[in-house]
């Protein structure tokens, strides 16, 4: 049996975004998308915690670009999953 490890987990997520993750990306681009994250990490307060979710899923064949990123909170991000919702 494999054991996976959390870490194992994580790089795989890792590179998982990197792929998915446009080539002719701006740099302005990047940087609007790393403020993403920071916006999100900021909005978490107290018991309510945020998280960037990919609309698409990439593992749906979504991109890793800031037209497809959304706000979630931990618990709705964690029931969407993979899923696409519309």
């Amino acid at each position: 049996m494999v054991d996976i490890t959390n870490a194992d987990k994580c790089r795989g997520r890792r590179e998982s975004i990197k792929n998915a993750t446009p080539s002719w990306l701006s740099e302005e681009d990047r940087l609007h998308m790393e403020r993403f994250y920071e916006v999100s990490a900021a909005m978490s307060v107290g018991d309510t915690k945020y998280e960037v979710d990919h609309i698409i899923p990439i593992s749906k064949g979504g991109l890793h670009h800031e037209d497809n990123l959304q706000y979630l909170t931990i618990a709705e991000n964690r029931r969407k999953s993979d899923k696409l919702i519309w």
